[in-house]
């Protein structure tokens, strides 16, 4: 899941800079009170049966998804860096005493050192040909503090898992978008010898691994 700011400093699960996408509303999240925010309708948009869904706090989130179920939060800070996000964060880890299912990922450099300042708990480096950034953040990863890397699925080689392994690092391995994704995708980087998938459609994940497993 992807979190922010809200205006008054709540931590927020939204993925878009912007609410006017996915909501019946307009405006920055940032600049809008978690009060605003949990005036919009975040369902609607994607179909009538979720008409009337919130958007929801990071606190509501970790309590609906219950252990043992790993949450893969990304600090995506990335038009307000500096803004406390990663201790907020941090803090409702620890209020739900859910640090043993949680890893924390950017693609940013100085969110990932701020991460570590506020807390102990696992982080990730997010790379891909997309990124929130001029320079290749892979370039300054030997500077960052990270135990994970989640690279793009069009990134990953065998060399590249080997030498992840090597240095000690897990590999979770996010696929484009969802839009377009497909079994064979799946099964072919899965048999690359990586350690987790992110995907946005993990039914059709899970079937990929058992038909591949079969």
């Amino acid at each position: 899941m992807d979190v922010k700011l809200s205006r008054d400093g709540h931590v927020v699960v939204m993925h878009d800079r912007m609410v006017d996408r996915t909501t019946d509303g307009t405006g920055r999240v940032a600049d809008l009170s978690l009060a605003h925010l949990k005036t919009l309708d975040a369902g609607a948009k994607f179909s009538p049966r979720f008409t009337g869904e919130r958007i929801p706090t990071l606190d509501e989130v970790i309590v609906a998804v219950p252990p043992p179920t790993l949450l893969n939060i990304e600090l995506t800070n990335y038009g307000t860096i500096g803004d406390g996000l990663e201790g907020r964060v941090a803090e409702a880890v620890r209020r739900h005493n859910a640090g043993d299912r949680v890893i924390l990922s950017s693609f940013h450099p100085l969110t990932l050192r701020a991460a570590r300042r506020a807390s102990s708990l696992p982080l990730a480096l997010l790379t891909g040909f997309y990124k929130p950034l001029w320079l290749p953040n892979t370039l300054l990863a030997p500077l960052i503090p990270h135990s994970f890397l989640h690279p793009q699925a069009d990134q990953v080689t065998p060399s590249l898992v080997a030498r992840a392994h090597r240095n000690g690092k897990r590999l979770n391995v996010w696929i484009g978008s969802g839009i377009n994704e497909t079994e064979s995708d799946v099964r072919s980087v899965a048999a690359l010898g990586i350690d987790g998938i992110i995907t946005n459609v993990p039914g059709l994940a899970r079937r990929a691994i058992a038909s591949g497993q079969n």
